[in-house]
């Protein structure tokens, strides 16, 4: 065909198709493997991360349900007959020749069997209130005997002992200490729980202790002691047990925990002074205040990522294999249409050959077509700015943004962009206003010398989104900059610019625009002028940055509920808090929305003072309480300063009536509905309004001022007459007049005029 002889012309369309079906398809794929990459690091990563923090969980509830028992056997042992015998009995001993034999030695085989039944437990001891006596399971020895010679702890003497078992203990542990039992050295956990539990005046006290190698060997039952570090830590930050120490994560764990940097239920990754690399899991705290945690190496965790990564290499390559192949069956497919077009033209129109390439022929050819329709370009260039506008707020909506026929609309209205990277941002004038047009063009000729093509879209009076077109990502900053300035040297008053991320597809800058919205609604902390940024406001995922009741709480701080507000706010965070469990970011994210609201407020209200209470002091607030009792505080002076611009309005309200008064009182038809309809408001409310402000009725003000302006007309003597007078003052007839002249002066016009 004709067309094809242009084929391997180096400016050829199908050469550039080809080319841009290159990049549509490489770049994509590329992209892809990426993706899938980390897409598939990711996971593993979260299932192990998940993996392993079940498995801690698991052992952590091992471990407790074991000492759950303890806690059980203490309130059994309470109710044993021989044992609460021996607790009630009377006496400072347990004589042979009061106690018999037999139930202490049946006490002493009860015990030893649970000792048995429990390989936890090492020794079990009761020591019996003003007895000085404790029964064990090495047998029946005074109180002394028993803490120095059948088990003494090297680092508790028999003093401290004494104050230990005085005191009321409940579920006490004290952490493993070197003991001697028989004068074979041990380490034990001591469980204290005075007899009976939850009894105020205790007659006994149970001693457990537990050897510290059964509870690392219970540890070690746990599929992740097999190659893996354990530790378990008090509250206090001590470290209560451990399974495959290592020193320096054993030091740096203790350090975490002391500090309270250590996130309970969190995921920690360090590298140590040897230059390893430990992923650190830790539970959240159990019914002791007790933390666990693990240490694994982090090349056991990432290990399957090599394999994930030689796939999506090896996927790479297929996938881009494939994207040359099709590239070139696409452009062959696109190219030939374009081929029979032109060898149409040239037999219909005799035009000469294409000299560049193929669609500079088309487009000299629907030149030619078009030549007739020039005279219907001046019509449709009148409807071109507000089709613009439409078009461009279409693309930022996300219900049509996707619309295919959106791309079509904005090349039929010449709207296009030049470059790879977009940002959509968001003025907010302080005022509506139309922006001049030289404005306009100001700032378009400094951002075309940057690099940046701009739009405007027109939401409102107020509000106007702007889309940056950019080279590079980085003139957004400086395009932005070069906006605020065209403002202020055009005086232009605007409360903020709020600004979203950047992207490089048009389905996507809707998000963008979104963003920029979002980011306005932190103006209040920077003040009128400033440039906002949407990354510098991320919120947590628990707070989404939407408040609901946003009108109800303006309504109610605009008419003077101040009260209603805070009990508002207040339900609001309890909701939240009690709904989700919030970070602290989210917790300050929340409270700056309420508190924001008293500024919208105030700014609906056009009131420029701003409050003492600065959002930013709310901002840094660590705890919910502190933010709720601020933002009271805040909604109370905004109350204030709401009110007294009531009040000030008032006193101009009045004041602009009684001018109107005085300029129209000669007007014979003056009335309280006339005076109503010059400003906007109802006549019962200006009725009310007037006899509240002045202490007189309307009529009665009016009538005065025409009685006092008539005053000096009567003073001049001379041939008029009291009916001039009285029409010249805004009376229909003298007679009412004369009746209300003498009312108010005691006298009637005429005694008045010859005085």
């Amino acid at each position: 065909m004709k067309g094809l002889a242009y084929l391997k012309q180096r400016n050829s369309i199908f050469i550039k198709s080809m080319f841009t079906y290159i990049l549509i398809f490489t770049i994509p794929m590329a992209v892809f493997g990426f993706s899938t990459y980390y897409w598939a690091a990711n996971t593993i990563e979260t299932q192990t991360n998940s993996t392993y923090l079940g498995l801690l969980e698991d052992t952590q509830k091992d471990v407790e349900r074991n000492f759950n028992t303890l806690d059980t056997f203490a309130v059994q042992l309470s109710y044993m007959p021989r044992i609460s015998k021996l607790m009630n009995m009377e006496g400072n001993n347990f004589s042979y020749d009061r106690v018999d034999i037999g139930d202490l030695l049946n006490s002493m085989n009860e015990l030893n069997i649970y000792k048995s039944t429990y390989p936890l437990v090492d020794e079990i001891a009761i020591y019996f209130n003003g007895k000085d006596t404790v029964l064990s399971t090495l047998g029946k020895d005074s109180f002394e005997r028993y803490f120095i010679d059948l088990l003494r702890f090297d680092n508790i003497d028999l003093q401290q002992w004494e104050q230990i078992l005085a005191a009321r203990n409940n579920h006490r542990l004290i952490l493993p200490e070197p003991v001697s039992i028989s004068n074979q050295p041990r380490r034990l956990l001591t469980y204290i729980q005075s007899l009976p539990p939850g009894d105020s005046s205790f007659q006994a006290t149970l001693l457990l202790f537990i050897r510290e190698e059964a509870l690392q060997q219970m540890l070690s039952k746990s599929a992740l002691a097999e190659q893996h570090a354990i530790y378990i830590m008090d509250a206090q930050g001590n470290r209560v047990t451990d399974v495959n120490p290592n020193a320096k994560l054993s030091s740096y764990i203790e350090n975490q925990h002391r500090d309270g940097s250590a996130v309970s239920g969190g995921i920690d990754t360090v590298q140590l002074a040897d230059g390893s690399h430990y992923s650190v899991y830790r539970s959240d705290p159990d019914s002791r205040g007790w933390s666990y945690y693990i240490g694994v190496p982090t090349s056991t965790v990432l290990s399957k990522l090599h394999v994930i990564r030689n796939v999506a290499i090896g996927f790479s390559l297929f996938y881009l294999c494939l994207g040359l192949g099709l590239s070139y069956i696409l452009a062959m497919r696109n190219y030939k249409p374009l081929a029979n077009l032109i060898g149409m033209i040239r037999s219909k129109l005799m035009l000469e050959p294409p000299v560049n390439n193929e669609f500079h022929y088309v487009e000299n050819a629907i030149y030619a077509m078009l030549t007739d329709a020039n005279r219907n370009e001046h019509e449709i260039s009148l409807y071109r700015p507000l089709a613009r506008n439409t078009c461009l707020a279409k693309l930022l909506n996300k219900n049509s943004a996707n619309d295919e026929s959106l791309i079509r609309a904005m090349d039929l209205l010449d709207i296009s962009f030049p470059y790879e990277f977009f940002v959509c941002a968001t003025l907010l004038l302080s005022e509506e206003q139309s922006l001049p047009e030289d404005f306009y063009e100001q700032v378009r000729s400094r951002l075309v010398a940057q690099g940046v093509t701009i739009f405007w879209v027109e939401m409102d009076e107020k509000d106007k989104a702007i889309i940056l077109n950019m080279e590079r990502e980085e003139l957004r900053a400086s395009a932005l900059q070069a906006i605020g300035d065209c403002l202020r040297s055009y005086s232009i008053a605007y409360r903020a610019i709020g600004v979203g991320g950047s992207c490089r597809n048009l389905h996507e800058l809707f998000r963008s625009y979104e963003a920029s919205v979002h980011a306005i609604e932190f103006r209040f902390l920077k003040g009128d002028g400033s440039i906002l940024y949407a990354d510098e406001y991320t919120e947590d995922g628990h707070w989404n940055g939407y408040l609901a009741e946003e009108n109800q709480l303006i309504g109610a701080l605009s008419g003077g509920d101040v009260r209603s507000a805070q009990q508002l706010a207040g339900a609001i965070v309890h909701r939240y808090l009690e709904k989700n469990r919030l970070p602290l970011n989210a917790m300050r994210y929340l409270g700056y929305s309420i508190a924001s609201v008293a500024l919208k407020a105030l700014e609906q209200a056009n009131i420029g003072q701003a409050p003492s209470i600065k959002l930013k002091d709310i901002m840094e607030l660590d705890t919910m309480d502190e933010m709720v009792s601020a933002i009271g505080r805040l909604y109370e002076e905004t109350s204030r300063l709401l009110a007294r611009e009531d009040e000030q309005q008032d006193v101009q309200l009045i004041r602009e009536i009684k001018s109107y008064i005085h300029a129209h009182y000669n007007d014979q038809n003056l009335s309280l509905t006339k005076v109503a309809e010059a400003f906007r408001i109802s006549s019962s409310y200006l009725s009310r309004y007037f006899k509240g402000q002045t202490g007189s009725t309307f009529i009665d003000y009016v009538n005065r001022r025409r009685i006092e302006v008539s005053k000096p007309l009567l003073s001049k003597g001379g041939e008029i007459t009291i009916l001039q007078v009285a029409q010249q003052v805004g009376f229909d007839n003298d007679i009412t007049f004369r009746r209300l002249f003498k009312k108010y002066m005691g006298m009637t016009p005429s005694q008045f005029k010859d005085k």
